[in-house]
């Protein structure tokens, strides 16, 4: 027969004291507390009210946590995936609906100051050729219309296992 002390090392969710810290001192909600412990937030709930623990006015602790609009945002997913059909990963903010493909993300990422990214008549590029392959090494920003032309006289030659742009202009893109 186990005694109290290791029935409460098994179950922490019935332990007053650890039940009023986490709740009270550290804030935690009961969904949280019950990940925490291993058991569902029901049964951080009843043994909170078989110890008499109050709980916090749901007003309170919504403006607490930054209220309700808060807790809404924080839930939504920010932005969401998709391919379109050229073959072109993008993500769009749920919020706004704009749309940004990955491989301009990834230029940014290996250094490229964003301004030039976005400029109009710029182009990210992918080296490899395929539009799928985002990895960062893989991506060149460079003007549309030498884009478009090298593309169309199949100007590349390869450097490093990538295709790279023969005699490119000396330009600033």
């Amino acid at each position: 027969m186990s005694t109290t002390n290791e029935q409460d090392s098994d179950t922490p969710w019935r332990d007053e004291e650890t039940l009023r810290r986490m709740y009270w001192e550290e804030g935690m909600s009961s969904q949280d507390i019950g990940d925490e412990l291993g058991c569902s937030y029901g049964a951080v709930l009843r043994w909170m009210d078989k110890h008499d623990i109050p709980r916090r006015d749901r007003l309170k602790a919504s403006h607490l946590a930054g209220g309700l609009e808060a807790a809404q945002e924080a839930r939504r997913v920010p932005w969401v995936p998709y391919t379109i059909s050229s073959g072109y990963e993008i993500w769009r903010d749920s919020k706004t609906g704009n749309d940004v493909s990955v491989h301009q993300l990834l230029a940014i990422a290996n250094g490229t100051d964003p301004h030039k990214v976005f400029r109009e008549g710029t182009v990210a590029h992918h080296r490899s050729g395929h539009r799928r392959d985002n990895r960062p090494e893989n991506i060149e920003v460079m003007r549309r219309g030498e884009h478009t032309t090298a593309h169309m006289a199949d100007e590349w030659t390869e450097e490093d296992g990538f295709p790279v742009l023969v005699n490119p202009s000396d330009e600033e893109t």
